[in-house]
């Protein structure tokens, strides 16, 4: 256990430093690319580092249970992470790595970003969301807590970096956006069927066919149906 959560320390706290001034030196130091590329392995080294201490760490006993409600719910709550996440991969982002130059553009947000402007890190904490419900022994609350808590405040960090980069641009993309998925949407700044017209049928069938497909193979892949009920 001890592991584990040295291994989520881990993991939190290199992402989070990545929207902090320690990125600013490093960058200024290595460069871009250098950056980029020393992150990228060491984020992967540090998420494999948790699956293994996950997958080894002791079984103990579940804090709650959710029942067959939280079963549905969690089901539901995995098919909006997919919809969110997989436009959000496929799609442009002002916040992504080489594409801050969409926040010059006459509609910055569109598509998925009408619903949220981190649509990836949110379909991340939905998913981390539901498996919590149904997952509540204490290693499953470091790893997917960890997930979701990283899914959920990291956005606030990248919010910060690009207010301090871009100040004027990024104001600009936030005033029609939101941090909280469909805030926009529910406050009049952007419309619902935009947003998924924009995002086109591709991506959405895209979306949906994965989330069956991890439905149906969850059982072989990690030894649990989501649908057993």
């Amino acid at each position: 256990m001890t592991s584990l959560v040295l291994a989520t320390l881990f993991f939190l706290g290199i992402h989070l430093a990545s929207s902090s001034p320690l990125r600013t030196a490093l960058v200024a130091r290595m460069g871009e690319a250098a950056w980029l590329g020393l992150f990228s392995l060491v984020s992967v080294l540090g998420l494999f580092w948790m699956a293994i201490a996950y997958a080894q760490a002791p079984v103990g006993a579940p804090v709650w249970d959710a029942g067959v409600g939280g079963r549905h719910l969690s089901l539901i709550l995995v098919a909006l992470a997919f919809l969110l996440l997989v436009p959000g991969v496929l799609g442009r982002n002002p916040t992504a790595v080489g594409q801050a130059g969409q926040l010059q553009a006459v509609e910055p947000a569109t598509g998925v970003l009408r619903i949220t402007r981190h649509p990836v890190m949110w379909g991340i904490g939905l998913w981390g969301i539901a498996h919590l419900l149904n997952n509540s022994t204490p290693a499953d609350l470091v790893f997917f807590g960890g997930l979701t808590v990283l899914a959920i405040f990291g956005p606030m960090a990248q919010d910060a970096k690009f207010r301090a980069l871009r100040r004027e641009d990024y104001a600009r993309y936030t005033a029609v956006t939101s941090y909280i998925p469909f805030g926009a949407i529910l406050t009049g700044r952007q419309k619902l069927l935009r947003a998924v017209s924009e995002t086109g049928p591709l991506r959405i069938l895209v979306a949906g066919a994965l989330y069956f497909a991890v439905l149906l193979g969850h059982a072989h892949l990690f030894g649990v149906s989501p649908l057993a009920m």
